[in-house]
This record gives structure tokens, sequence and C-alpha cells, in this order.
């Protein structure tokens, strides 16, 4: 993302200008300590921050207004006040096949988080953005894999980094509230001012894996986030229409297994330094409602297209003592709970969005905290995330 020009006030130009720019550059200190909370705070979370996927829907709420409207006015202006949000991370589908399936939604959506979410986004792809767009009732059907290559083309092609408008933001918070010192005040805006992608991947140690640019990992405060490229319709295995079935399968079996390496690396970097918990995010719900006899972890471990996932991220939590929460969306069941049955420091949320709760999840991460080390409620219900998924609603 290219660093665009904007105004700021005279008065802090002439700040700016005065003096050199310092040679370590930081984030503002709220967004870029990633040392672990000191006992003092061991009440307070280590980070905030916000998610959710599957909207805009086109969903029409009770007071008439849709989901989009909801997003824009109402989910994106609490985001953008809350200091405590560094950054939002969305569990993919943009919107319906028929909307996300088109480089101007993708686009306008990529402005969208820019100038009203402001704060980085971190996206997974979901089903709906690329493995459903050949479907026959779309205006027009297009192959998967050209959907997939023009979403990595439009999000994933250039280093991730904050927008201008992030900038412009943090740099009126400072003139809003001046330090007792100016010469702080000016390195602070100084500071803002030199953020570029290099500097956002040291300070926020982000980086993509090569075979899949849309798996990233990074770090807050102590806390490890690393996404997986894993979606519905089965994994994309089923409903392969316009696309070489064979070619298709073969490099859904090629995904899976970077996804299994970038995962593992995840955790061995975890293991490696002193991180203090893990959060897993990919778009799919690999449970869903359980059936019969099964239980909600057998239906995971039942099906071909995400057994290895589940199976995997069950034995890398249970070599880590610290608290790993999987962050997905794909489905109407917002909650919080532990479907995997063990170990017990692994959680699950399928964050807020769909057709049933229109909102963003609000997680707070509390590693010391063994029987809740996630606290999650809605950005805008302020109520606590449920613990049982209700699929049925």
């Amino acid at each position: 993302m290219s660093i665009r020009r904007f105004r700021l006030p005279i008065g802090a130009l002439l700040l700016v200008s005065m003096i050199p720019l310092k040679g370590a550059i930081q984030v503002a200190q709220a967004q870029t300590d990633t040392t672990p909370a000191s006992p003092e705070t061991a009440l307070s979370p280590v980070i905030t921050f916000a998610a959710y996927g599957d909207m805009p829907y086109g969903v029409t709420l009770p007071d008439g207004r849709t989901d989009g409207q909801v997003l824009t006015e109402d989910i994106a202006p609490a985001i953008r006040q809350r200091d405590d949000i560094p950054f939002v991370i969305h569990v993919g589908d943009l919107g319906r096949p028929n909307e996300a399936c088109s480089d101007d939604w993708l686009r306008n959506t990529q402005a969208f988080w820019q100038t009203e979410l402001i704060k980085p986004v971190f996206y997974t792809p979901g089903d709906n953005d690329w493995t459903d767009c050949d479907r026959q009732a779309l205006p027009t059907p297009q192959p998967e894999t050209e959907r997939l290559q023009a979403l990595r083309s439009l999000f994933f092609s250039a280093p991730q980094t904050v927008s201008p408008e992030w900038q412009l933001q943090e740099i009126q918070r400072i003139l809003a509230n001046p330090a007792p010192q100016p010469i702080e005040q000016i390195e602070a805006i100084q500071e803002i001012l030199a953020i570029t992608p290099a500097t956002f991947a040291r300070e926020w140690r982000y980086e993509t894996q090569a075979s899949l640019p849309e798996n990233a990992i990074w770090w807050r405060n102590g806390v490890l986030f690393v996404t997986q490229h894993i979606v519905g319709t089965n994994n994309g295995r089923t409903e392969i229409l316009l696309d070489d079935p064979v070619q298709a399968i073969q490099l859904v079996d090629e995904r899976d297994a970077q996804n299994q390496i970038w995962l593992r690396r995840a955790f061995e970097l975890a293991k490696a330094s002193d991180t203090l918990a893990i959060v897993v995010t990919a778009q799919v719900d690999p449970f869903g409602p359980a059936i019969a006899q099964e239980t909600t972890l057998s239906r995971c471990l039942g099906n071909p297209a995400y057994a290895s996932f589940c199976s995997q991220l069950q034995t890398l939590a249970s070599d880590l003592p610290k608290p790993v929460l999987f962050l997905h969306g794909d489905t109407n069941a917002y909650c919080l709970d532990q479907p995997f049955g063990g170990p017990s420091n692994l959680w699950r949320l399928n964050a807020p969005g769909d057709y049933s709760y229109i909102d963003a999840a609000v997680i707070a991460v509390y590693p010391t905290n063994p029987s809740k080390p996630f606290a999650v409620t809605g950005l805008l219900s302020g109520q606590p995330a449920p613990e049982v998924c209700n699929y049925a609603q």
C-alpha cells in the first residue's frame, strides 16, 4: 500500500519540520508494545482487537436498515473511536457471491477499510470471495482460480502497512492531547509519518507465506496471530464448475499442505519465544451443528476436508502450555466455546456476521487466566458472546 500525501494543520507541519527524523522508528506506543504485561497489569488484557466477517450480506434488520448500513454507520465508527483496538481481523466472505466476486466490490471493500475502519485490517479469504464465484445462478459466473488470483492481486500483492488515514487520525490525537514537552509531541508525529511497509513489518513482526501470500503471522503485545486459508464448500473440493476438477483438487491439496506448514511454523515460533497466547484465524467453520450421535469434534474429524486441520491444531495446542484461540466465521452461530474436547487451553470463537448477529466481536486476551483467557463481547451490544453455538437461530 503506497502512502498518499495528506494535509496537516500548518502548526503541525512547522513543528515537524524543525528537527530531523529519529533513526529508530516506532509505531504509536499503544499499538507497538510487544513486551509481556507486568504483574501489576495482570488483571488487564494484554491486547484487545476486533473481528467480524460474513458481512455485508444485504440482511434487513428490524429497524429497516441493512447489515451494510449497520457496518458503515455503527460498527466502523465504533472501531475508529476505540483507542484500545489497534487492528481488525476479517474472517472472510466480503459479501454474497454475486457481489464479492466483483473486482469493483473488492476495491470498494479496500477503500472502506482504509477510510472508514482506518485501523489495519488482516483478512483471510472466504468461499463467497472465490470458490463460489462459478455458480450458474450468478450474473457472470467466473472460474474459481481466476477469482483467487484477483483476490491475491488486490489484497495480498502489496506489503501490509498502515493507511494514510490512520496516520492522520493518530496525528490529530497527538495534537489534541499535547505532551508535557513539545519535543515529545514533535517526535511522536515524526514517528507516525515515518511508518513504511518495512517499519510496519519490523514493529509488528509481520510476515507472509511465500506460497500462500494470504497466510500471515504477526505479533502484538506478546500474542501471536496466524491466518490459515481454509474455506467452505469442503475447502473448495466440491462444486468445481468452470475449472478443471483434477487441477483444482490438486491446488487444494497443495494449499492444505502449505497451511499445515504455516501453522506448524507459528507454533514453533511461539515455543521459541515469550509468546503469551496464539490466535489462529480461518474462514471455515469446520464443525457445524452435530448430527445424531456426532460430537462437535467428531463432525470435524469425520470430514476429510477439515480433519487434518482439526487434528493438527489439537495436537499443537496440546504441546504448547499457552492459551490458543481458533477464530472463524462461515456460519451464523456466534459463540465462544471449547468444541475440541481437549486440550483445556484451546478455545473457539465463531465471529459475528452472517445473517443472525450483526455486530463485531471485541476480543480481550488474558493469558494468565487459565479458566477464561479470552473474553469476547459485542462491539455494539456490549454483551458477552454466547457460550453455546446455536445454529438454528
